[in-house]
């Protein structure tokens, strides 16, 4: 539950002399849109990779099962890769830091180039709140996402681990 993470953070930070500031520093980090965004946004995608990631732990797998499993999956996470989905998640966050007394979501600070680098303020394009989340967030992650899964179940190396799967298996004598 939110509001008792956040009570008892505020009670250490309160009254704790050793994780006191630690406490504080950590309520801080959490109390955030972005924070609560992410945590909320990350929920979403695990709910929807958690059956195939339960049968992949599965003793009775069938590789073929998991090929159309994986693609699946993959489907749903590219599905989740537009406008209407990315609107959804902002408003539904919207809601929970409204209840929560969460902060308004803010745009993050401009990076300083190191001086080595020639230093001055890195140029940042001027966008929306809301555009920032969406680009460097949501489809960011969600395109990292996409791109990992489909590498990692290529149809070619399924074929190979459903043709082992098929093969006899040899016991030592």
């Amino acid at each position: 539950c939110w509001v008792c993470l956040v009570c008892v953070l505020e009670d250490i930070s309160e009254n704790d002399a050793v994780y006191g500031s630690d406490a504080n520093a950590l309520l801080k980090s959490i109390n955030t849109f972005e924070f609560l965004f992410c945590i909320y946004f990350l929920k979403n995608i695990l709910l929807l990779t958690n059956i195939l990631s339960k049968y992949l732990q599965s003793s009775s797998i069938i590789y073929s099962n998991v090929q159309s499993m994986a693609k699946e999956t993959i489907q749903e996470l590219c599905n989740m890769r537009c406008e209407e989905s990315f609107n959804n998640t902002w408003n539904e966050v919207d809601i929970l830091r409204k209840q929560y007394n969460v902060s308004s979501p803010i745009l993050p600070r401009k990076q300083k180039i190191p001086a080595k680098l020639g230093g001055g303020l890195k140029e940042v394009e001027n966008t929306t709140i809301n555009k920032h989340y969406k680009i460097n967030i949501y489809f960011a992650v969600l395109d990292n996402i996409i791109n990992d899964m489909s590498e990692r179940f290529e149809e070619n190396n399924l074929y190979i681990l459903n043709c082992m799967q098929n093969t006899p298996k040899h016991t030592q004598h």
